[in-house]
């Protein structure tokens, strides 16, 4: 796959499958930084209780944001089954893509709560922040 040159300057959502795991998460790169930040609601960590950035999310993360890639994994809401990674995914890219700041920020771990919300912004045609 080729690389896609964007400048750092530009924000960068990206939704990925990680398709090892059947698994779905959400990196971006903000304005101005060069750091790639991976959001993922079903962390696996490492004997030593660090995230693990998978070869495949490395190698989809380079063709996205380059060679040289400076990745941290951001805490948030941790899905509480193995079905609603997607739900997860699509709710930080929204809230990233709508200037949601989501350092502080806490996802409903209700799952037909953040369901009812997607069906909404579908069925309205909008993508509005998630609860």
């Amino acid at each position: 796959m080729p690389q896609t040159d964007v400048p750092v300057t530009d924000m960068v959502v990206q939704i990925h499958h990680v398709g090892d795991r059947h698994h779905w998460l959400t990196s971006a790169r903000l304005p101005g930084s060069s750091d790639v930040v991976v959001y993922d609601s079903l962390l696996r960590l490492s004997d030593e209780g660090h995230p693990i950035l998978t070869p495949k999310l490395k190698e989809q993360l380079e063709n996205i944001y380059g060679q040289q890639l400076s990745v941290r994994f951001a805490a948030m809401t941790q899905q509480s089954n193995s079905t609603d990674c997607g739900l997860y995914a699509i709710a930080v890219a929204t809230d990233l893509c709508n200037g949601g700041d989501l350092r502080d920020r806490k996802f409903t771990e209700i799952s037909a709560v953040l369901r009812r919300h997607l069906l909404k912004c579908m069925s309205s045609g909008m993508l509005t922040p998630f609860p």
